[in-house]
């Protein structure tokens, strides 16, 4: 004898219970695949911005004399030909890679401050303070220890949300005497992500 499922709760019909199944499974497939693609975005972001930066410090840190850097630091004056020489070197970088953020060096790392050292737009004096984003400070280290180039990952601080690559300056017996840094805002970035975010 058959026994009639018509008077069962929905509930607990097995054709309900399967669709509410699907769709629970189909949205959590499509958040996974939402998460996913926004953390891939944002790890290309930061690879593709991180090598272009990268290369930029890294091309424009030989570019910059380091002996002649630290006798800039050493006279602590912004109005000397060696300063404006190594300015209008850090105005070719910026220049030549379309930068809309100044390029500049940076130099004595105590803790969470290194010191200004020259700057490619603005009359910054020498020597003036700057505080170190702890995100960068990893990063900043690792140049100083280890003399290679660096990137950071994407930080923000009173000034907005950036990406900065660095590349230590040698002198000519190959110690590193500061460090190029080269700024990327990520500002526009991250409010396409945070869009894309909603979206999903």
């Amino acid at each position: 004898m058959v026994v009639a499922r018509e008077g069962l709760p929905l509930w607990r019909r097995l054709a309900s219970r399967l669709a509410v199944t699907f769709l629970a499974l189909t949205t959590l497939g499509i958040l996974l695949t939402g998460y996913l693609e926004y953390r891939e975005l944002k790890q290309d972001f930061q690879r593709v911005i991180g090598g272009f930066l990268l290369n930029i410090a890294r091309a424009g840190a030989l570019l910059l004399d380091g002996d002649q850097h630290q006798a800039v630091v050493t006279r602590g004056k912004n109005d000397t030909p060696a300063y404006g020489a190594l300015r209008a070197q850090l105005q070719r970088i910026q220049q030549a890679n379309q930068l809309e953020e100044p390029v500049y060096t940076l130099t004595s790392f105590t803790g969470e401050d290194g010191r200004l050292a020259v700057t490619s737009r603005g009359q910054e004096p020498v020597g003036k303070e700057y505080r170190l984003p702890p995100e960068t400070q990893p990063s900043l280290r690792r140049v100083l220890t280890e003399g290679k180039p660096a990137i950071t990952p994407i930080y923000s601080n009173e000034r907005g949300t950036w990406v900065t690559g660095f590349a230590p300056i040698v002198n000519r017996k190959g110690k590193t005497v500061a460090v190029l840094n080269v700024d990327h805002r990520a500002d526009a970035y991250l409010i396409a992500l945070a869009n894309l975010r909603r979206s999903l």
